[in-house]
């Protein structure tokens, strides 16, 4: 078998008129004045258009006050996979925002605002654009939350729904998931077997969940301090736990936190 066609594939002699001949209809080819052949770009050319696109994404988020540093192994990576045409594929991305708002429009004709505590849910399937901005002057944070999905391929879809944060407190409420019962209670539906938690504690009072076996929880506290399992956790550290067991969350002051339990 020939190697597939690409940057870093050598070519072989007559694979043009075979590609054209898949591709085209003899009445096409008949139209035909000539075919050009384009040599394969080399690794230092590649590397500086993959530099060039880098740089336009570090401008773009400058803009947004957000800092990013890139590797050389993800320069190396995206010279040798390329840039996918579709921003997201295949993908469950469930964002919580901090404080204040972003603002969302995709390829697919969905647009709205999500404002802090509140959440918003995108299925990327087989392909999705979109933006995210803050439209406020001042500084936006969130937390974005990435997860494999259920099934590939299906339709793009997004939604968002406010979640009080009276609603929560003392307790998890489901912010998303991807089981039906809880998604009849209220929370947004993903295509993941995982659910999103959101809870606001005071100071002292504690929380306990039970995980399941098989289970891969994380947890993040959005603001305050807490002592899981003995061990402190600050605002924006991350716990990751797996197995099966009692999960006990002490808050050390007024707190907020963010949790995934996916299977």
């Amino acid at each position: 078998n020939k190697a597939s066609i690409g940057f870093n594939n050598p070519r072989q002699a007559g694979d043009e008129m075979a590609d054209i001949k898949r591709l085209f209809t003899p009445e096409f080819r008949n139209r035909l004045d000539a075919i050009v052949n384009f040599k394969a770009l080399d690794e230092v050319v590649i590397m500086r258009v993959v530099d060039k696109f880098l740089l336009q994404l570090e401008q773009q988020l400058a803009e947004k006050k957000v800092e990013v540093t890139f590797t050389d192994k993800l320069r190396k990576h995206l010279a040798k996979k390329g840039f996918d045409p579709h921003p997201h594929n295949n993908m469950e991305i469930v964002t919580y925002v901090r404080t204040r708002a972003i603002t969302h429009e995709d390829s697919v004709g969905n647009k709205g605002r999500t404002e802090a505590g509140d959440v918003q849910v995108m299925s990327a399937g087989t392909g999705i654009r979109h933006s995210e901005h803050n439209r406020d002057n001042d500084l936006c944070t969130l937390f974005q939350i990435w997860i494999m999905p259920r099934d590939r391929d299906i339709a793009p879809r997004w939604d968002q729904r406010q979640f009080p944060k009276a609603d929560r407190s003392g307790a998890f409420t489901v912010l998303a998931s991807g089981f039906d019962g809880d998604v009849a209670q209220g929370a947004l539906a993903i295509n993941a077997d995982a659910r999103v938690f959101g809870a606001t504690m005071e100071s002292g009072a504690v929380l306990e969940y039970q995980l399941e076996e098989g289970s891969h929880a994380y947890l993040v506290p959005a603001a305050g301090s807490l002592r899981i399992d003995g061990q402190v956790v600050n605002a924006r550290d991350g716990v990751a736990v797996k197995g099966e067991g009692v999960l006990r969350i002490e808050a050390l002051e007024a707190s907020e936190l963010v949790m995934v339990d996916s299977l």
